[in-house]
């Protein structure tokens, strides 16, 4: 599901206006600029053993693949919507230890009235 999203998402952007995804991969690391904006949540498990936080071998009984650590797929995402290098992600406070999020783009601060920006990418980890 997660790979397939991103995959669509990948090659028609115009179409897509953000993708939500648990778990899963992006697949192959090369991403170029997107066309048209795509945001994204990216929703992970932090005992998740088939998408480990660091990355690394997972093991199934008929299959062992390599993955990336899902922070680099979802900061690759974050650089094809042209949040650059300057727009480091935010730590979101949720009053939760449990959750941790990241964001880049959309809003700073949530004031009222503030005008959101055109694509948002998250990161949340349970």
């Amino acid at each position: 599901g997660a790979a397939m999203a991103y995959r669509f998402a990948r090659e028609r952007p115009e179409l897509v206006a953000a993708v939500g995804t648990m778990a899963g991969h992006l697949g192959p690391p090369s991403l170029k600029r997107f066309a048209s904006p795509v945001s994204l949540i990216h929703i992970v498990g932090d005992q998740d053993p088939f998408s480990p936080l660091e990355g690394g071998r997972v093991e199934t009984r008929r299959v062992q693949i390599m993955t990336r650590a899902p922070r680099m797929d979802v900061g690759d995402w974050a650089r094809a919507n042209g949040l650059t290098s300057n727009d480091e992600p935010r730590r979101v406070d949720r009053g939760d230890a449990r959750i941790q999020e990241l964001r880049w783009g959309g809003l700073e601060s949530g004031e009222p009235g503030e005008t959101p920006a055109e694509v948002e990418v998250r990161w949340i980890v349970v």
